[in-house]
């Protein structure tokens, strides 16, 4: 799978009412040496949610492959679930500045200043919503990163005497590619929330939980601007919660 499943692994803003914020601090993995950091908030009233993260590489990691993202994705809960409604990422490394906005089953995507032309939204439940927003370890799932989606199908299940949910994962990319996935899951708090997470390609790469807890748990940091070029033709605004 050579595209990124990170939480990678997205930013327009859509109202949320008042809520608590509950901070995730992970710290990021490859071939088993820290890489990076990622640091999650999560805001939701029991009906809508929203997901901010931050996250970037360290290290000799920062040096030989750097890449930084921030993301916000918005959405309400329903009987089934989590339905999300927006999503924005900005990610920058070497060869690459992208943003990209999913909404009204619309994908839009500024790449190094040019904007692609529109496509459909990948199918399935986005990966932030999915982890942490509704965590589960169900035996088939559909996810994507806005921009590509992964059929994972589960291939082991077991929950320890410390009360955590391990689940591995065959994944199968939209253009077929195959790897392999853990995840480990557990309540923080008041939430069921990953404690760590892996994707197995030639190099395992993932994220490991640091703290969680009711916020603030670290400071804010600002979201990156929405290009205009990647909202809807109405020129939708974007308004703070």
């Amino acid at each position: 799978m050579a595209r990124r499943l990170h939480l990678l692994l997205p930013l327009a803003l859509a109202a949320v009412p008042p809520a608590q914020a509950f901070d995730l601090e992970y710290r990021g993995v490859i071939g088993g040496t820290a890489a990076g950091s990622a640091y999650v908030r999560v805001e939701s009233d029991g009906e809508r949610y929203r997901v901010r993260g931050v996250m970037r590489t360290h290290g000799m990691w920062d040096v030989l492959a750097p890449w930084n993202a921030r993301f916000v994705v918005t959405g309400h809960i329903g009987e089934g679930g989590v339905v999300p409604e927006t999503l924005v990422l900005h990610e920058k490394d070497r060869r690459k500045d992208r943003t990209i906005r999913v909404a009204d089953g619309v994908l839009r995507q500024l790449k190094d200043g040019k904007l692609r032309p529109e496509r459909p939204a990948p199918a399935g439940v986005d990966l932030m919503s999915a982890l942490w927003v509704n965590a589960r370890c169900v035996a088939e799932q559909v996810l994507n990163n806005g921009r590509h989606y992964y059929t994972m199908t589960r291939t082991a299940h077991a929950v320890g005497d410390d009360g955590v949910e391990r689940c591995e994962y065959g994944i199968v990319d939209d253009d077929g590619e195959r790897s392999k996935g853990r995840i480990e899951l557990a309540v923080r708090g008041d939430r069921r929330v990953p404690l760590r997470i892996v994707i197995e390609e030639r190099i395992a790469r993932g994220l490991e939980l640091v703290r969680a807890g009711a916020g603030p748990l670290f400071e804010d940091w600002e979201d990156a601007p929405v290009p205009a070029a990647v909202l809807a033709p109405a020129g939708e605004a974007a308004a703070p919660p």
